[in-house]
């Protein structure tokens, strides 16, 4: 698959050439061709075992890729993940508003714990005295 959508006149803030991810005998991603362009807002939809998931924690340096390649903000997303992570930000659907805990209860709700690039964890029980 190839999706182009870049300008003439900048590079793309995201390109991956034939990004290949195998689990034994299945081929989760199959050579995949992006350039999405910089200030665009780019969904990636499909069904269910489509390689969404894959492919996210691939470019997020999660996974590493099979075969191919990929560049985010201009970083090789295998030689220089910190460089890459150091440019996203990325909430998994485990921790998003349709996923996973329910944050609307008081004992599930966030808290900052040390920097802004650490994950925080839910206030349980016996820390929400804390928050009140």
């Amino acid at each position: 698959m190839t999706v182009r959508i870049e300008t003439r006149t900048e590079p793309p803030v995201l390109r991956t050439t034939e990004l290949t991810r195998r689990f034994g005998s299945l081929v989760a991603v199959d050579a995949l061709d992006l350039a999405i362009a910089p200030r665009l807002i780019f969904g990636l939809l499909g069904s269910n075992g489509a390689g969404k998931t894959t492919t996210i924690r691939m470019l997020t340096t999660l996974l590493p890729p099979t075969s191919g390649t990929a560049e985010v903000a201009g970083y090789d997303i295998v030689r220089e993940p910190d460089r890459v992570r150091q440019h996203i930000g990325y909430v998994p659907q485990l921790l998003s508003a349709d996923g996973g805990d329910d944050w609307s209860r008081p004992h599930c709700a966030p808290r900052r714990v040390g920097s802004a690039q650490e994950i925080t964890r839910p206030v349980r029980d016996e820390d929400a005295d804390h928050h009140a």
